[in-house]
């Protein structure tokens, strides 16, 4: 049967957030996206919009471009059979189209430091965004103990392992494309962005 392979990128990102989450984790690895081909042209997470919001974000085309070129990553490389992939495809595009309905779960992200799990309806982390792929998709017949952690879900997929490096020495060619990571808002944006996206979690929350 032909295989087509998609890609799960760990990574260390550079920011206070990553530094947080790390440091309560005492895990190397904070991020968690995935790519659909190997020229890792488009990245897909559940992550920050732009560099100056850290609470705000939800479904993001991401860039190699928005961490360090000394950022250390993980790419694990995942075959599936052609109906599997071709759905899983068609979904993330589903979502890239109408990703205003999905944010991202900041209340998840903070809750995640005491290892506590917090669903919302169409919120999600970058790890449960992964979790839900999988799930949906029957993806490896993980458990749902396999994505506690970005440190289990490592250890699962340790026999897949692609690359493990830092981006300088990745070669491919990186461009932002669609991610708008680097456009810097200004803070009352912030700020209103901030009290807007928590009012919709809250409210998702309760409905």
């Amino acid at each position: 049967m032909k295989k087509k392979n998609i890609y799960i990128i760990l990574s260390k990102t550079n920011t206070k957030m990553g530094k947080i989450i790390r440091t309560f984790t005492r895990y190397e690895y904070n991020h968690v996206s995935i790519s659909l081909n190997k020229n890792f042209k488009e990245v897909y997470s559940f992550s920050r919009y732009y560099k100056n919001t850290p609470l705000v974000g939800g479904f993001t085309v991401e860039s190699f471009l928005r961490y360090d070129k000394s950022t250390k990553i993980k790419i694990f490389e995942i075959p599936l059979d052609y109906k599997t992939y071709y759905s899983l495809k068609k979904y993330i595009n589903f979502i890239k189209i109408y990703r205003k309905k999905f944010i991202y779960n900041t209340f998840s992200a903070l809750f995640s430091i005491f290892k506590i799990n917090y669903d919302i309806k169409n919120s999600y982390t970058c790890l449960s965004f992964i979790k839900h792929l999988f799930t949906k998709f029957n993806i490896l017949n993980f458990k749902n103990k396999d994505f506690n952690s970005i440190k289990n879900l490592n250890n699962k997929l340790k026999n897949y392992i692609y690359y493990d490096g830092i981006i300088e020495d990745l070669k491919i060619n990186k461009e932002w494309g669609l991610d708008l990571y680097n456009q810097k808002k200004n803070v009352f944006i912030v700020f209103l962005a901030t009290i807007i996206h928590m009012l919709k979690l809250i409210y998702r929350s309760i409905i």
